[in-house]
């Protein structure tokens, strides 16, 4: 008889690693199950979980779950009993909503328990899942939160009151990479020439700062915007000032995007900030 020929399938290129999780069936005794984790930000979103189990019988049997993740980011577990057997594959996708790219991250494990103290045995799957983008197992790589697809978004920030700066915070759950921020500033009759700043820091530490151009007197309105790509200062006309930004890494919940302008008075008001961002979940 010949000897039997084993196909290994060559890892794929995820990040700095090169992962692919093996296809084999997945052996299970009864006090084994499935546990799907998720993260969300996306609202009216159910998934499906389908896949094919092998019983110790020999019968293979098809099973079927639903899951409904999160709107606001915050982490949603469910549980499923497996029986004893083999799980032969297992597919994770969207049946009801629209994600899109970025906005939802989902774990399937295994888990040794129910309910009460469990124990994590393996992971499956672990990925972004998406309309028209499925996780499958065996096929799909392990995807870790910074390096899968991230969402494109146009946020527009809290308008702050006269006298007050620009601060908009990374919120819980979110991973941001800014690529530009544009506000309005307008000058009450207080004298003396304004100049923004735009710094980011962590909460407290400041790790970055980006002087405009442009400087403003009083009574006057003048547009402001940092931007990646954009040379350190730019200024465009009289009324509209273009400032710098590094190629920002990913920043996690809680480090803050802020205006510090020189000598801002008391009925100066800047508008809302209108950011374009990146962003992914962070479980």
């Amino acid at each position: 008889m010949p000897e039997p020929l084993l196909a290994v399938a060559p890892p794929e290129q995820i990040g700095r690693q090169r992962l692919l999780v093996s296809p084999f069936q997945f052996g299970v005794r009864g006090e084994d199950n499935l546990r799907i984790v998720s993260r969300g930000a996306a609202p009216s979103v159910v998934l499906f979980i389908v896949g094919r189990f092998l019983e110790r019988a020999g019968v293979i049997v098809p099973f079927q779950h639903r899951h409904v993740p999160s709107s606001n980011r915050t982490q949603v577990t469910t549980d499923f009993s497996l029986g004893e057997g083999f799980i032969l594959n297992l597919v994770i996708g969207v049946t009801s909503g629209t994600p899109a790219l970025g906005e939802l991250f989902v774990q399937a494990h295994i888990i040794r328990g129910i309910s009460g103290a469990t124990v994590r045995l393996g992971t499956m799957l672990q990925g972004y899942c998406a309309v028209a983008r499925d996780l499958a197992w065996p096929g799909s790589p392990l995807e870790a939160p910074g390096e899968g697809p991230a969402k494109i978004r146009a946020v527009s920030g809290t308008d702050p009151a006269a006298g007050v700066e620009i601060t908009e915070t990374v919120p819980t759950g979110a991973r941001w990479q800014l690529l530009s921020l544009l506000a309005d500033l307008t000058t009450g009759v207080a004298p003396g020439l304004r100049r923004p700043d735009l710094i980011i820091d962590d909460g407290s530490i400041a790790m970055y700062r980006s002087p405009q151009p442009l400087t403003q007197d009083a009574s006057l309105t003048k547009e402001y915007c940092w931007a990646q790509g954009m040379a350190l200062a730019a200024a465009i006309g009289i009324n509209v000032g273009v400032a710098g930004l590094a190629n920002l890494p990913q920043l996690s919940a809680g480090f803050r995007f802020r205006t510090f302008t020189d000598n801002l008075a008391v009925a100066d008001n800047w508008t809302n900030p209108v950011m374009h961002l990146l962003e992914w979940v962070e479980p």
